[in-house]
């Protein structure tokens, strides 16, 4: 294939392949790549991450071979990715020890992240512990505030979105109106 010098050329494939929903194309260039490394690890993970189809044993089984097979230590995105993969499976618990397990300490990416499946599957008490995390980092993002309010609304808990509300009033927090060019 000629990419095995070209990590860059290999990853941007698999990238490729992985957005146009071809993962099995993407699965082929890594598989021909000779050296692989974290970059090509982490655009494979996450190439199984957007595809949408439900690969979580797959994202799993290369994060494990990654370090197992090729002696590659996950940096934060890799685990970045596969707390998304669990979490977007409603792997909630699951996701959440993974965060707990790795390394580094959670980042507002993968706290929104988490927090949005929270949102999905209606966990109250991970979607909470989410939001407060994301409000400790970023105090006047309203982002973390309406989502929990959200959160408790699906689940008829108005004092709780009540709360939230008086909150945001309290600390001035203001949801800004989106608007498009459109």
């Amino acid at each position: 294939m000629g990419s095995e010098r070209n990590v860059f050329v290999a990853s941007a494939l698999i990238d490729m392949y992985s957005k146009g929903g071809d993962i099995d194309e993407a699965r082929c260039v890594l598989d021909q790549t000779s050296r692989k490394n974290n970059v090509l690890w982490t655009s494979m993970i996450m190439g199984y991450a957007q595809c949408g189809r439900g690969f979580l044993d797959k994202g799993v089984e290369y994060f494990n071979k990654m370090r197992t097979s090729y002696g590659l230590s996950p940096d934060i995105d890799q685990y970045a990715c596969l707390i998304d993969l669990y979490a977007r499976n409603g792997n909630l618990r699951k996701a959440r020890d993974l965060m707990e397990e790795m390394p580094y300490d959670p980042n507002y990416v993968i706290w929104s992240s988490f927090l949005s499946s929270c949102k999905i599957y209606g966990d109250i008490e991970l979607g909470r512990e989410a939001a407060d995390q994301l409000i400790k980092m970023e105090p006047c993002n309203a982002a973390p505030y309406l989502t929990l309010a959200h959160i408790y609304a699906r689940k008829g808990l108005w004092n709780e979105v009540a709360e939230v509300r008086r909150l945001m009033q309290q600390r001035r927090i203001r949801k800004f109106v989106g608007w498009s060019w459109g």
